[in-house]
């Protein structure tokens, strides 16, 4: 499943946010995150690792793709639940 968010703190992904995106990372250990899409930059971030997020300089206003693998329907909306609180 894909999630697409545009960013909009001021501060662009800071460490707020990318600390929810490594703790919600290790509540779901058997599924894999990474942030694929960068505006129009493919890149694969993986999203356990906090430095990684960190120094990606993802900016304010970048749209960001954030993949999860191996999900099922149930899962993929409770990880849109916290993603949502995450970057909304």
């Amino acid at each position: 499943m894909i999630y697409e968010y545009k960013i909009t703190f001021k501060e662009g992904l800071h460490s707020r946010p990318a600390i929810g995106l490594t703790d919600l990372c290790k509540k779901y250990k058997s599924l894999t995150f990474k942030i694929i899409k960068i505006n129009n930059t493919i890149t694969d971030i993986k999203c356990k690792n906090l430095i990684s997020i960190l120094t990606s300089n993802i900016e304010k206003d970048d749209i960001i793709q954030i993949e999860v693998s191996n999900s099922d329907d149930n899962t993929n909306k409770l990880i849109k639940e916290e993603l949502d609180k995450i970057f909304l």
